[in-house]
C-alpha cells in the first residue's frame, strides 16, 4: 500500500499557439469541474474505470454499470507524457513518472525511487507521481468512428478487412453502430448502393517503411492521409469522441458509450491508453480520443510528421521499427499537450502482452475467449466467421451490453 504523501504537480504549459485553429465548441460553466492533482495512479484508475472489466489470463472479472458523474469537485490525475518519464532501470524521483504504462514511481528508501506496477512490501512505498491540475468538463458520448483498409501493404499476415467491414456494415455492427462513421481505403470498396469507402490517393510514402515482424508496410503514412481528409470534412466536429477501430476488432459501441458516460476531460482534450506493461500503451485495435484532443492532433499533423522519428529510428530507447498510426498519434498528442488517462477496460487484446496468457508462445496470435469479454473491443478475429462467433458469444454472455 502507498503511504500518504502530499500532492505533487508538474507544469506542462500549452500556449495558445499550440491549440487548434479549427475552433472548439463552448462548454457551459454548469458542466465544468475542477481536476485536482493528488493521489496515486491507483486512485486514477479507480476513478477512470466504471466497473466494466474483461478477463485476462487470470480469470473472469465482474461486469459493472455506469453511474452519473458526481457534481462536486473530483480528485484524479493526469500523468506526464511518456517522453518526460523514467524507465524501470532509472531512478524516478525527479521525473515522478514512468515510461511503462501502468507503472508507478515508488520510493524505495531515502535515496532511491523506482518504477514498478506494484510496490514491494519491504520498500517505503511513498507514491512520488507528479501530476497537473486542470479544469475539466463532462462531455457527452456521441462518437464519430472510422476504420481503414490497407490491402496493398503486403507482408506475411493478411487480414480481409474489406470482407469484415462489409459484414459489419450489413449487420450495423462495429463502427456502423456509431453516431457517424467513415471507412478509408487504398482501393475501391463498395458496401452496396448506399455507401462506399473513401478512396485515398496512392502515395509512394505509404510503402517506404516496413514492419520488422511481418514485413508489411507500416501504416502511419496512409493514416496521415486519411486524417487529413477527416480534418477537411470535419464530420467529427459535432461529436464528443473520435474512435478508430480495427476491422478485426469485435467493437461494440454501446459498451464504449457506457464507459465514456463517466469521463471528464480538460479543454486540451484526452486520449486513453488501453494496454499496460508497455512503453506506448495506446494500442490501435480501439483508439479513443476526445474531440477536443482530436482537434489539436489533426491541426498539428504536418508538424508531427516533420519532427517525429516515425521512420523507426532508435530514439528514446525505441527498438520496434517504423511506427504504426497508434504510436504516431500518441507521440503527436503528447508533443502538443493533449492529456492521457489509462483505461485498460477498453480492450481485451491478444496483441497486448498483459492480456495474453503467460505461457502463450511468442510469435503466435492469441485470440481472447469472447464468452468472458465484456470489453468494448475484443481483438483480433481475422475472418468473418471468427468475428461473428466472437460477437455472438460476448453478446450472449453479457446481454446487458447488447
Amino acid at each position: 500500500m502507498a503511504k500518504d504523501a502530499p500532492a505533487q504537480t508538474y507544469q506542462f504549459d500549452v500556449s495558445a499557439s499550440e491549440h487548434s485553429d479549427l475552433g472548439a465548441p463552448a462548454v457551459s460553466e454548469s458542466c465544468r469541474r475542477t481536476l485536482l492533482a493528488a493521489g496515486s495512479v491507483a486512485g486514477l484508475l479507480a476513478l477512470a474505470a466504471t466497473g466494466l472489466r474483461h478477463m485476462g489470463s487470470a480469470g473472469v472479472m465482474p461486469i459493472g454499470t455506469a453511474e452519473p458523474v458526481a457534481a462536486e469537485e473530483t480528485t484524479m490525475q493526469f500523468p506526464k507524457p511518456t517522453k518526460m518519464c523514467s524507465t524501470w532501470k532509472e531512478d524516478c524521483a525527479d521525473t515522478g513518472c514512468c515510461k511503462t504504462t501502468g507503472h508507478t514511481c515508488w520510493r524505495k528508501d531515502s535515496k532511491t525511487a523506482r518504477c514498478k506496477q506494484d510496490c514491494p512490501d519491504d520498500w517505503d512505498c511513498t507514491d512520488l507521481t507528479k501530476t497537473r491540475e486542470l479544469t475539466v468538463h463532462s462531455p457527452g458520448t456521441s462518437m464519430y468512428c472510422y476504420a481503414l483498409i490497407f490491402s496493398t501493404k503486403g507482408g506475411t499476415l493478411i487480414v480481409p478487412d474489406d470482407e469484415l467491414l462489409k459484414y459489419q456494415f450489413d449487420n450495423k455492427r462495429s463502427i456502423f453502430a456509431c453516431d457517424d462513421y467513415d471507412v478509408f481505403s487504398d482501393v475501391d470498396v463498395s458496401f452496396g448502393s448506399s455507401y462506399s469507402a473513401i478512396k485515398l490517393d496512392s502515395q509512394e510514402e505509404w510503402y517506404k517503411y516496413s514492419r520488422p515482424d511481418t514485413g508489411a508496410a507500416a501504416n502511419a503514412a496512409i493514416h496521415i492521409d486519411a486524417w487529413k481528409v477527416m480534418r477537411e470534412q470535419q464530420k467529427w466536429r459535432e461529436m464528443e469522441w473520435v474512435v478508430k477501430s480495427d476491422a478485426d476488432a469485435v467493437f461494440i459501441p454501446p459498451r464504449l458509450k457506457d464507459l465514456l458516460a463517466k469521463q471528464l476531460q480538460p479543454d486540451v482534450g484526452l486520449y486513453f491508453e488501453n494496454c499496460k506493461g508497455v512503453v506506448s500503451g495506446f494500442f490501435g485495435s480501439l483508439e479513443v480520443i476526445s474531440t477536443a484532443g482530436w482537434r489539436i492532433f489533426v491541426d498539428k499533423l504536418e508538424n508531427c510528421k516533420a519532427e517525429l522519428p516515425w521512420d523507426g529510428a532508435e530514439v528514446d530507447g525505441w527498438k520496434y521499427g517504423p511506427w504504426g498510426e497508434d504510436k504516431f498519434a500518441q507521440e503527436c498528442m503528447d508533443k502538443h499537450g493533449v492529456m492521457k488517462l489509462q483505461l485498460f477496460e477498453l480492450t481485451y487484446d491478444g496483441m497486448c502482452p498483459s492480456d495474453r496468457p503467460k505461457d502463450q508462445p511468442k510469435g503466435t496470435i492469441f485470440h481472447p475467449p469472447c464468452w468472458n469479454s465484456s470489453a468494448p473491443a475484443t481483438h483480433p478475429f481475422m475472418d468473418v466467421d471468427a468475428w461473428k462467433n466472437c460477437y455472438d458469444e460476448t453478446a450472449s454472455a453479457h446481454k446487458i451490453w447488447q
